[in-house]
């Protein structure tokens, strides 16, 4: 079989080396930019938590967003260094609103498959960054994929417990996408399911939708998890989820990505405006 390289083939390769080589010197250039999206609390829609997600502010291309260049970094061994980094900067920030009086905040930062994979080195930089910056460590909440736990279950549930006895709490994220089995969830130490967007998008229009998002509330709530609706973009997404009791959502309606300056600013907006 001959396969055809084709040009728009090569241009594709040439385009993710480049990346590759401008990635591996846009930490110490400080083309790194975090951003905090809100997490809400639905009833009072006040802000009970952020989650921290990195995107790179490219001279030539504007900024770019994780799902880009993470891809890349996860490949060519550039990940658990990029991860530290946004552990630290994330972790650096909130206590830093916390020391100047804002209110105490649920802090999610994701964690990548091969961070996961290294327990140790993991468990390390995380005891390592709540000591340096005096953080609680019940505050800090690290995220991780059900694809993520289940390539190894046995190995996961120890990672995580590992994880909890420094006291960070653990989070499902993208739940209902991957195919973890619910004796297996049962025996994760998980104190959050992030129910993914692909089930709230037409929560208000897709009765199967609005069941799955039921069920999965009240599965979290007999497990002893909360539980947050993610990709929440529309004011009539709010009544059905409020009508399954889902305690906590996140998107676009309550605030998209921001910088920390813009964060802090939405902290101190009263909880309805």
């Amino acid at each position: 079989v001959h396969l055809r390289f084709l040009p728009d083939m090569e241009e594709s390769v040439t385009r993710r080396f480049a990346l590759l080589n401008e990635l591996r010197l846009a930490q110490e250039l400080g083309q790194l930019v975090l951003l905090y999206q809100p997490i809400i609390e639905l009833r009072t829609r006040a802000v009970v938590g952020a989650e921290a997600l990195v995107y790179w502010d490219h001279p030539r291309h504007g900024r770019i967003t994780p799902a880009t260049f993470i891809p890349v970094a996860e490949e060519h061994g550039l990940i658990e260094s990029l991860g530290e980094w946004v552990l630290d900067e994330a972790v650096r920030q909130s206590a830093t609103w916390r020391a100047r009086g804002l209110q105490p905040l649920r802090l999610a930062v994701n964690v990548s498959c091969a961070q996961f994979r290294d327990a140790s080195r993991l468990r390390g930089a995380v005891d390592r960054v709540l000591r340096r910056h005096g953080y609680p460590a019940h505050e800090l909440e690290l995220e991780i994929t059900e694809r993520q736990i289940m390539r190894d279950p046995q190995s996961s549930v120890d990672t995580m417990l590992a994880l909890s006895d420094l006291g960070v709490a653990m989070a499902l994220d993208d739940f209902g996408t991957g195919y973890s089995s619910l004796s297996h969830l049962r025996e994760f130490p998980l104190r959050k399911l992030k129910i993914d967007r692909s089930f709230t998008d037409q929560i208000d229009r897709d009765p199967g939708g609005l069941a799955i998002v039921r069920a999965v509330v009240e599965l979290g709530r007999n497990l002893g998890m909360q539980v947050v609706a993610e990709g929440v973009e529309r004011e009539a997404q709010v009544a059905p989820l409020l009508a399954c009791d889902c305690a906590q959502v996140q998107g676009f309606l309550f605030g998209a990505p921001m910088s920390a300056a813009d964060f802090e600013r939405r902290l101190l907006r009263p909880a309805l405006a």
